[in-house]
């Protein structure tokens, strides 16, 4: 497995560490390359932010993933706390999903096959199987 970065960017948070490591943890024989704070393709009205992971899997597929340290997680009616965050009301799904649009559009424009599959992913480092209530 290669990483992009070799080691996790400099201050970066304890929810990016723990899954960088936990990634890094799988070992080199899977060819996957992992890249962590990519600034690709940013929406212009957003004024700063990075995508915590992409993960490029032989045969052409994309992961995007946005990693959380979160307390305790709440999804109701299409609403997401995510305590112990910065922005607990902010959906850690909508993220991911900018995340897989910007690196679809980056496809796009380097003239990449148009059928990359891209799947979304959100990992709470933190949270143990009784902290996350999706009601």
């Amino acid at each position: 497995m290669k990483f992009i970065p070799a080691e996790p960017r400099h201050k970066s948070n304890f929810s990016e560490t723990t899954l960088f490591e936990s990634l890094k943890g799988l070992g080199v024989s899977l060819g996957w390359t992992v890249i962590h704070s990519a600034q690709i393709g940013r929406d212009p009205d957003v004024r700063f932010g990075e995508t915590d992971f992409y993960v490029l899997i032989p045969s052409k597929k994309v992961v995007a993933i946005e990693a959380k340290s979160p307390s305790q997680v709440t999804y109701k009616d299409g609403n997401w706390n995510v305590e112990g965050t910065p922005k607990p009301k902010k959906s850690p799904l909508a993220q991911a999903d900018r995340a897989r649009e910007a690196i679809r559009k980056f496809i796009d424009e380097i003239g990449i096959a148009d059928e990359v599959p891209i799947a979304r992913m959100v990992w709470f480092t933190s949270l143990g199987r009784h902290q996350f209530d999706p009601e």
